[in-house]
């Protein structure tokens, strides 16, 4: 089974995904003149078939949440991750070197329905995967507007959130190679 994590923007005019943002910023970076409003949501792509359709979050505060959880779960935590705009969640659960994955409908504390049954992630998978995530959204954020990392609450976070996140994957890589 093959996972893979990306992004995509939810605009007005359509989806955009990270890739088509990537490859074209410059000609993309108009579309985004309010990307702090902006909607979006990590897509989890199981043998290329998009896992988790039909949900949109702000995309800033979601993937800074998500970058969050993951930061926990390097260090064993289980986590869920709840949406601001439905009543649904990820849910990241250690199992030995990996991670399960699943995505529901409910609370934190209640799954009323799998959107996408537990499937194991490598933990190294899921690092690297949310670190381009992050890294791709934030070089997004510095071409529309490098001042906002410190103007706006939600990229500062995101900013801070995104260093711990390699802080502590790469002081987990040196203690595994004890």
């Amino acid at each position: 089974m093959n996972i893979k994590l990306t992004y995509q923007l939810d605009l007005d005019d359509g989806l955009l995904s990270a890739e088509e943002l990537g490859s074209n910023l410059d000609q993309h970076v108009s579309k985004l003149s309010d990307l702090l409003r902006e909607e979006g949501r990590v897509v989890v792509l199981i043998d290329d078939k998009d896992s988790c359709p039909d949900y949109s979050d702000p995309i800033i505060r979601l993937v800074d949440q998500w970058v969050r959880k993951v930061t926990w779960v390097i260090s064993g935590d289980t986590e869920t991750l709840a949406l601001r705009n439905s009543q649904q969640c990820f849910a990241f659960v250690p199992s030995g070197g990996a991670i399960e994955l699943s995505f529901f409908d409910g609370t934190e504390l209640e799954v009323d329905e799998y959107v996408l049954e537990p499937v194991n992630i490598r933990l190294e998978d899921l690092v690297g995967q949310t670190l381009d995530i992050a890294e791709n959204l934030s070089t997004v954020i510095s071409a529309v507007d490098t001042s906002l990392f410190e103007s706006d609450d939600d990229c500062s976070d995101f900013k801070r959130n995104l260093e711990e996140l390699r802080k502590t994957w790469h002081d987990h890589e040196v203690r595994q190679r004890r």
